[in-house]
């Protein structure tokens, strides 16, 4: 499953080791999206910016594997790619104007 979060900023990245959770913070034109990945068991975000410095999102995909694991695979506007890999990932959205962050 691909996304259409090109250009989306990628503002955290934060990794909870002991409850084994990582999240993610993005932000579009008029929404934030939250991702939340649980029982992660790897967590792969390189910053070599082969491309260029940037913040922004390339494009986005979701591949499930057969171990019943998901992969969420962010490439970046610098060519890196940020790849996750976990029992589960759900994304939340918001609306900036909703005032909910």
């Amino acid at each position: 499953m691909t996304s259409n979060m090109h250009d989306w900023m990628l503002e955290n990245v934060e990794v909870d080791w002991p409850s084994g959770c990582v999240s993610l913070r993005l932000s579009g034109y008029n929404e934030h999206a939250n991702i939340i990945a649980q029982k992660f068991l790897s967590v792969i975000v390189p910053k070599k910016e082969n491309w260029g410095p940037s913040v922004s999102v390339n494009t986005m995909k979701w591949t499930k594997l057969d171990n019943g694991a998901t992969v969420l695979s962010i490439e970046m506007q610098t060519g890196d790619v940020v790849e996750i890999t976990a029992g589960s990932i759900d994304v939340s959205l918001s609306s900036k104007e909703d005032g909910v962050l």
